[in-house]
């Protein structure tokens, strides 16, 4: 943290009065509009009652009710690896992913809560259809990076303005294609850190962090040390210039799966110095797991879920709480 004060973190696992229907999902997305916490899409273990469904998937969480519930739209297609992410405080945007064909997309979703809604977005000269890019939102245009199709690995960045029109970013020097990284909005810039990308039949993971400045269109790399990871999730802390880093997995595997999840002890990343530093927590404690989906809350916290299919609890809601002292 960078503001002064010594930070005191607390985990807080979200309780359910209907723990059957809690979403066990791996490479979903989540969002949180008007406080309406979101789970979209991602894989999952279908049960018979399930092979019927035709569309996306979600669940809803009532914070109020401590209860899920599930609603699928059929006019959308179900996917994982999505970009979802806020536009405004009411409304959410969901970007590619991979359906249940194996397909990428390149679809644009608004998502509005109260009630949960979903609809398409008119768009225009629309980027190559893609999955488990990375992207993120500064004020109302959208950007995307790298991503996954089929055995190409993506490393463009593309932009998409409020009114649907897409525009591929032109630059001089960009970082390698990858896919499951991150990205988040620092001041007037792009933060992407780590990922993953295929070396034959196998996936090698990054531990490179990027800054894209967005008045120039130019990206340079900030000297960093830490171990690589990719199909992590992270968000720049509120009122600080610290990349907050949790879960994924390092390592090599195989025709292209992950070893090695992470615990979530936080990572943190000071952008302005380039150090790095863990933070110790206190609370319930969730697993590390690969892939889970994650947002920042209205109130300030962190939530992440999901991720790791068959891992006990990856369904549950935890709660990262940032305290000063």
């Amino acid at each position: 943290m960078t503001d002064g004060n010594t930070p005191s973190w607390e985990w807080k696992k979200w309780e359910s009065t209907n723990s059957e229907l809690i979403p066990e999902v791996e490479s979903a997305s989540v969002v949180c509009v008007e406080g309406v916490v979101v789970v979209v899409g991602g894989y999952q273990e279908c049960d018979d009652d399930d092979d019927d469904e035709e569309g996306l998937i979600t669940y809803e969480y009532n914070n109020d009710k401590k209860m899920w519930s599930k609603k699928v739209f059929a006019d959308v297609p179900h996917v994982e690896g999505c970009v979802a992410v806020l536009r405004d405080a009411g409304t959410a945007l969901l970007h590619g992913g991979i359906d249940q064909d194996y397909e990428m997309r390149s679809d644009v979703y608004e998502v509005k809560a109260n009630p949960l809604r979903i609809t398409k977005v008119a768009d225009s000269g629309e980027p190559p259809a893609r999955g488990r890019h990375a992207g993120c939102c500064v004020d109302t245009t959208l950007y995307v990076f790298g991503g996954m199709h089929d055995a190409s690995v993506h490393g463009d960045l593309n932009k998409m303005s409020v009114d649907g029109a897409w525009e591929a970013v032109q630059c001089d020097v960009t970082p390698p294609a990858r896919y499951s990284s991150t990205m988040a909005h620092w001041d007037s810039s792009l933060v992407l850190f780590g990922g993953a990308y295929l070396d034959g039949a196998d996936q090698r993971s990054l531990a490179d962090l990027w800054v894209h400045d967005i008045p120039s269109a130019m990206w340079r790399p900030i000297n960093i040390s830490c171990s690589p990871r990719n199909g992590h999730v992270a968000t720049l802390l509120p009122n600080t210039s610290t990349l907050l880093i949790l879960s994924g997995a390092a390592g090599a595997a195989s025709g292209g799966g992950s070893t090695g999840s992470y615990d979530d002890m936080p990572l943190l990343i000071d952008l302005s110095s380039g150090s790095v530093s863990s933070q110790t927590t206190t609370g319930t404690h969730p697993i590390g797991r690969y892939l889970p989906a994650a947002a920042l809350s209205p109130w300030g916290s962190y939530l992440i879920q999901g991720g790791t299919k068959r891992l006990p609890g990856s369904g549950d809601i935890y709660e990262l709480i940032f305290k000063s002292s």
